[in-house]
């Protein structure tokens, strides 16, 4: 059996194909579209989340500390230049979506979704400054 043949639809080839539709269909068609709810929040509110992923994975790697070294913590030792640098730029992303964070509740200031990502944020932005 060819792949042809395993994709033709059982019964399809005795259709009319001519026929047309007994009424117009685009109407109900239209109207299903127009109902679909679109999402509240956007590609702004879309970044804000992927920058506080990438925020947390940066302070869970860092507090994770050196391995075979017990009682050795980030905040006891030196942050070496390169992870200075990748905390410094992550703090930076975090300030930057606390700051879209506050532009979109001046938009929406009754949502609690954008006021738990803004308390996230701001624990977020502690975390990283306190490893400075």
């Amino acid at each position: 059996m060819s792949n042809e043949d395993m994709d033709r639809i059982e019964g399809l080839e005795r259709l009319a194909r001519a026929k047309a539709p007994e009424r117009d269909l685009w109407p109900g068609i239209s109207a299903r579209l127009k109902t679909r709810r679109r999402s509240r929040y956007g590609l702004v509110q879309f970044a804000l989340a992927a920058s506080l992923v990438a925020g947390l994975a940066a302070v869970f790697t860092l507090s994770l500390g050196p391995v075979g070294a017990p009682g050795l913590t980030v905040e006891s030792a030196p942050l070496s230049h390169d992870t200075r640098a990748i905390v410094e730029a992550n703090l930076s992303i975090v300030r930057q979506t606390e700051r879209q964070i506050r532009q979109a509740l001046e938009q929406d200031p009754d949502s609690d979704t954008l006021r738990s990502l803004l308390a996230s944020t701001e624990n977020r932005q502690r975390a990283l400054s306190a490893l400075l």
